[in-house]
Order: C-alpha cells, then structure tokens, then sequence
C-alpha cells in the first residue's frame, strides 16, 4: 500500500531485466512488479521475481503475446512463491486456434494450471500458423516519435 492509501502500486511491465527491477525496488514502494518473459526472458524472470521476494514484493507476470508465451510464463510461476496472479490475454484475442491441444491453458475454477505436456506443455498448430501467413499479433508500432515504448 502506498502511504496509507488502499491501492497496491505494480509496474515493470516493459522493464528488461533485473537491475532495472533492482532499482524500482531498492528506490520505489512498489507492491507488484510485473516483469513480461517476452521482453525478459524465462530465466530473468525468474530471478527478478526471486529478488522481489527478497523485499516482501509480489509478482504478477505480463502476459499479451499468446499461448506460447503464457504457456512458458506459467512454467516459470510453478516454481516460484510469491506469484500472486497470471496476466494473460485469451479472452481479448483467440489464439486457441493455433495450438493442437488449447485446453491446457483454459481455466479452472478461475486459475489457470500448468501444462503438462512435452515441452512447455502446449502443442504448436504449425498449419493454422502458417496459414496465417504474417505476425498472428498485429499490434500498431510499439514506439512513440521519441523512441519511448507506447501502449495499444
């Protein structure tokens, strides 16, 4: 909580890997960091989200870019404590169709369980992906004039 005030402060979103994670800790109140493995990676994700720990500061990872992602992100969420939440996309955008076996990343009861299958637990649909021809995501340009990051 922020001085006082009733609302978990979360951020890390777009933020690369563990030293700018260190520095929003160590200078920050943040209750929340949420690192994204597509910017950061399976094995840095991990050890933000251990560092976090270390100061009594929940995870939430960021989740938009599909199943694979989320499929890998949820690998990484069993194995740690302090992941309070999964951020994910399904229900914005169906992706369902490019993987062979969809249901296991569907819910139950409201969480989601890691899959168990080969690998990361999910099978890549390689027809229905090739099919689409192009980026499955297609997002406008990630950037503002300056360089900074934008948001949809």
């Amino acid at each position: 909580m922020f001085d006082g005030i009733p609302i978990n402060l979360a951020t890390g979103e777009r933020l690369v890997d563990r030293w700018a994670f260190k520095h929003v800790l160590e200078e920050s109140r943040v209750d929340i960091v949420q690192p994204d493995a597509s910017i950061t990676g399976l094995f840095e994700l991990e050890k933000i989200a251990r560092m976090a720990e270390a100061y009594d500061v929940t995870v939430a990872p960021h989740c938009p870019n599909g199943p694979l992602c989320l499929a890998a992100t949820l690998q990484v969420d069993a194995v740690l404590g302090n992941v309070v939440w999964q951020e994910y996309n399904l229900g914005i955008r169906d992706f369902s169709q490019y993987l062979e076996n969809p249901e296991a990343l569907l819910t139950d009861q409201g969480r989601l369980r890691t899959p168990t299958g080969p690998g990361l637990g999910v099978t890549i649909n390689e027809a229905a992906v090739r099919e689409a021809n192009g980026p499955l995501v297609k997002d406008p340009d990630w950037q503002h004039g300056d360089g900074t990051y934008a948001e949809w």
